[in-house]
């Protein structure tokens, strides 16, 4: 591991913003609003995610032309408070368009909104709708197809090449690989290394989680905890210091898988600091 990479980046990062971006707006609109988002498709069309609120925010809809809607209700004695109602409604909006729809950023979004929005539906920071045009919609939604596109590299090297320049364009970072293949990234303040496995099609993503361990016996018991109820991570020990693995599959690549897992990798990273910091008196690494 790089211990002096400073290529420091956010990642969930477009979608994390984003959804305080929703929060803020939504929590302007305690007298009701309107808003639709327009998810992209390659052939110049849109998939519309319509937002309603009536006063108070003590309802909300969220409709999906395609899958249909989402009702809240949040009645008097629920004793939610408004910015945890903005909160629970941003969360939708984003796993609906993120994973339902399959938009890898929000960037390529569009808006619209009523005439109650007026001078705020741009705290979104997405272009309004009636400002472009078909073809606009056209670009934004082939590169939502290239985001979700499998490719098939032949070999090692190949893989090495688009996980680098992937991450390149992902981050706008210049990022490097060291003389054993590794990319050193800091994502949202956790250090990790990148590479690509030598017997197998896989991609590894490494980290340090806690170091200067007080006792490696109770951290044993801790990490095998935790390696019984996680789907997708590894924990182990190394002397002193607790790391953490995932591992995913390199043939197919697909660019916005990579993307998810790699935000999943930073915030069971980031629980797990933590978490192991909190019940092991470990400090965190980093």
């Amino acid at each position: 591991m790089h211990d002096d990479v400073d290529n420091s980046v956010s990642t969930a990062g477009p979608w994390a913003t984003f959804g305080c971006r929703v929060v803020a707006l939504l929590s302007t609109m305690a007298d009701g609003g309107h808003f639709v988002l327009y998810v992209p498709a390659e052939d110049g069309t849109s998939a519309e995610v319509s937002v309603d609120c009536v006063e108070g925010l003590a309802t909300a809809t969220v409709t999906s032309a395609t899958f249909g809607a989402t009702s809240f209700g949040f009645g008097d004695e629920s004793g939610d408070e408004l910015i945890g109602r903005c909160q629970t409604i941003a969360d939708a909006i984003v796993d609906l368009v993120r994973d339902v729809h399959d938009l890898p950023d929000p960037g390529l979004l569009t808006v619209s909104g009523s005439a109650e929005l007026h001078g705020r539906i741009g705290v979104l920071g997405l272009a309004d709708r009636a400002d472009v045009g078909e073809d606009h919609v056209r670009a934004v939604g082939a590169r939502a197809r290239d985001e979700s596109s499998a490719i098939w590299p032949t070999c090692r090297s190949q893989v090495e090449d688009l996980v680098l320049t992937h991450l390149r364009d992902r981050f706008g970072v210049d990022l490097g690989m060291d003389d054993d293949g590794d990319i050193a990234l800091c994502v949202d303040d956790v250090r990790l290394c990148v590479r690509v496995a030598d017997d197998c099609p896989a991609i590894l993503l490494g980290a340090a989680v806690v170091g200067d361990l007080r006792s490696v016996q109770r951290a044993d018991v801790e990490l095998n905890v935790l390696n019984r109820t996680s789907t997708w991570m590894r924990w182990y020990r190394r002397d002193r210091v607790v790391w953490q693995e995932l591992a995913l599959i390199a043939r197919p690549f697909v660019p916005g898988q990579f993307n998810a897992m790699l935000a999943t990798f930073v915030d069971a990273c980031l629980a797990a600091r933590l978490d192991l910091s909190d019940r092991l008196g470990a400090k965190a690494a980093g």
